[in-house]
């Protein structure tokens, strides 16, 4: 089993639907979940066999993981990097997908909360008393420090930050780990706003970086995983992390039965935790004041980002 492509981040950036889509393409092989846990403390050898078939007919084989740019919370990029080439090779292709970093934030906040993982009492991450877009602007306010202007943004992470979400946003630095051991022409940059705008170009082309037919069964247009569901009371979040907690253990300790063994593994979890959420009816809106921080903050990575890729991201994200 070797691999050939590894999209490597970025979560809430449309992982889920590319997963979708690839995994539906006859000659592509992709692991059976989603996001296997990452290997990094467990070793090369165990993640293979751990979600692996030991052959495949297809002519691919790739994994669509935003975990691996999650590890920035313990490791540096150049770190995550070298393990990277170590294990799969000088060879590998390497696919991003990115989207305005402020968007992504907000759209960690909601998954993070019915996960419970926001606040340490479990009933305040059903944000009883308060909209979202009250909630998100009490936790950036907490997690920043700035001037009276929204300027000089620093990123506050205390000295036992519980969560790391804001660091997944500076795509520059990371990409720019990347670029320690692994050329750019074995890289492919994904913008989910053009992919929104003109999905069968970008999959087309992501197709062609890959090397690999076009497959007319493909239907381009899905979209998964769009985060309307939330903790409905703090009794479902302490029950949604619960089930977390073991599926953590079935990823570290279960084993490789089959493809399809793992895959209704996966349908099952998603069960659960649509069992364990309700439907989410409140979309407000980012406040500006809060978006604007932001902005300050992702702004010399945004624009570092946009001189590498060659692209013009105040169009596409913001001045």
């Amino acid at each position: 089993m070797k691999h050939d492509f590894l999209c490597v981040g970025f979560a809430k950036c449309g992982t889920t639907t590319l997963y979708h889509i690839l995994s539906q393409h006859k000659d592509i092989y992709l692991p059976a979940i989603k996001e296997p846990y990452f290997y990094y403390s467990k070793g090369y050898n165990w993640y293979i066999n751990r979600y692996y078939d030991k052959t495949t007919d297809k002519k691919l084989v790739g994994e669509i993981n935003p975990a691996i740019a999650m590890a920035v919370s313990s490791k540096t990029p150049s770190q995550i990097a070298k393990r990277l080439y170590d294990d799969f090779g000088k060879d590998i292709k390497l696919i991003f997908i990115m989207r305005n970093p402020v968007d992504k934030l907000f759209s960690w906040y909601a998954c993070a909360l019915e996960y419970g993982w926001i606040y340490e009492k479990p009933s305040d991450n059903a944000l009883k008393g308060k909209t979202f877009s009250q909630g998100f602007a009490e936790y950036i306010d907490g997690r920043f420090t700035h001037d009276g202007n929204l300027e000089n943004v620093k990123l506050n992470l205390g000295d036992n930050p519980r969560v790391y979400y804001e660091l997944e946003g500076n795509y520059h630095a990371f990409i720019t780990g990347m670029l320690e051991y692994f050329p750019m022409e074995q890289m492919k940059f994904v913008v989910l706003e053009e992919l929104i705008r003109d999905p069968d170009s970008i999959f087309k082309d992501i197709l062609a970086f890959l090397g690999i037919e076009e497959d007319p069964a493909l239907d381009y247009k899905q979209r998964a995983n769009e985060g309307d569901r939330c903790a409905g009371s703090g009794l479902s979040v302490i029950l949604t992390k619960a089930w977390k907690r073991i599926m953590l253990l079935y990823h570290k300790h279960g084993k490789f039965h089959s493809y399809e063994r793992c895959r209704r593994m996966m349908e099952f979890d998603l069960k659960m935790e649509k069992l364990l959420s309700v439907p989410r009816s409140d979309f407000t809106k980012m406040t500006q004041e809060t978006r604007t921080l932001l902005q300050n903050y992702y702004r010399e990575d945004k624009n570092k980002l946009a001189e590498l890729l060659g692209k013009d991201l105040n169009k596409l994200w913001y001045e």
